[in-house]
């Protein structure tokens, strides 16, 4: 017994330390993959989503928790039918006293449905979705893949040092990001305290982007954004651009938007103006349209390598593997 005791556990030993772990956030083999959340849904949330008289949300949604509407809403129409999909999803329930309209042949999943809620799948040039009530654990289990994978992805951006500057012009009411297009990844670090909270600031940046850019910004509880993009900002595709709300509880948003919001903590309130970009956060509150601009940033694959097990665990493992076989053939 006691040969095979020390044999299972060399050879445990052995298997374990070959085994490369995962990488946790912040750490250099850390492999970010936004085309997971930002980069494929216009809105992943984990808790409820509540339309409070105009959100269109022109790309795929999944929300964890409710979809709630008393507005005639439209889903994901800027989806083409060449590719049936999923283009809204809710783990929840479908409630309040509106309708959702899913066009272009793509389908709508939900947990349960209140009475008088209204849902209609178009036919669009021949093509009409499905509609599919789900009690399994399948979809559960999507959520919190790509779920766990937003969170560690904020929480490895904002560990990311800043590679230019941020010059704040106009004492403090204009910010404008030294961007560079040459880059893989353009990183800027600011707090929310800055010009951004400003009713009357203005954001810029230095040129057009062609390069993705990711925009850390600290601040812990409610963030009231007040500046307005302009200029290069307003030129800027939203799929080059990504903000990182990596610790705010509460986001409020009163006018036009340009680039993608990654916010896993914080509750949303958007009104005002539209977005050019997705959102992921906790849950959303608005009554804007949101434009199915997925961020575009892939970065580079580092290249897989398997750890060797440590030459002196071998040995012993190797030595007990004889002792056990002498043992075991007499």
């Amino acid at each position: 017994m006691k040969y095979k005791f020390l044999l299972w556990m060399a050879l445990s030993s052995g298997f374990l330390s070959a085994q490369a772990l995962a990488a946790s956030p912040g750490d250099s083999n850390y492999v970010v993959n936004t085309q997971a959340h930002v980069g494929n849904y216009n809105l992943f949330l984990q808790n409820d989503f509540k339309n409070n008289g105009g959100v269109h949300i022109h790309g795929k949604a999944f929300v964890g928790g409710d979809w709630t509407t008393n507005v005639n809403q439209p889903g994901a129409d800027a989806l083409t039918g060449s590719n049936s999909v999923d283009a809204v999803t809710v783990l929840g329930e479908l409630k309040g006293s509106g309708s959702l309209t899913i066009n272009n042949g793509n389908n709508v999943v939900y947990g349960t449905k209140a009475a008088g809620f209204g849902l209609t799948l178009n036919n669009t040039g021949g093509k009409i979705g499905t509609a599919t009530q789900i009690s399994d654990s399948s979809y559960n289990n999507q959520f919190s893949t790509i779920w766990n994978q937003a969170v560690n992805d904020s929480q490895h951006f904002k560990t990311l040092a800043s590679t230019g500057a941020v010059s704040e012009v106009q004492e403090g009411k204009k910010g404008i990001f030294q961007n560079d297009n040459t880059l893989d990844l353009n990183v800027f670090n600011i707090n929310s305290s800055s010009f951004i909270s400003n009713g009357n600031g203005e954001i810029e940046f230095l040129t057009t982007p062609s390069a993705p850019v990711v925009i850390n910004v600290g601040g812990t509880g409610i963030i009231n954004i007040g500046a307005k993009p302009l200029g290069n900002f307003i030129n800027a595709s939203g799929a080059n651009v990504l903000w990182n709300f990596y610790e705010a509880t509460q986001i409020n948003f009163t006018a036009r938007w340009v680039g993608s919001i990654l916010a896993p903590n914080a509750h949303i309130n958007y009104s005002g103006g539209d977005i050019d970009g997705s959102i992921v956060a906790m849950s959303l509150e608005g009554n804007s349209q949101l434009h199915n601009v997925l961020y575009t940033y892939d970065p580079p694959q580092p290249p897989t390598e398997e750890v060797p097990a440590p030459a002196g665990i071998f040995l012993i493992g190797l030595g007990l593997l004889i002792m056990a076989r002498r043992k075991f053939s007499k």
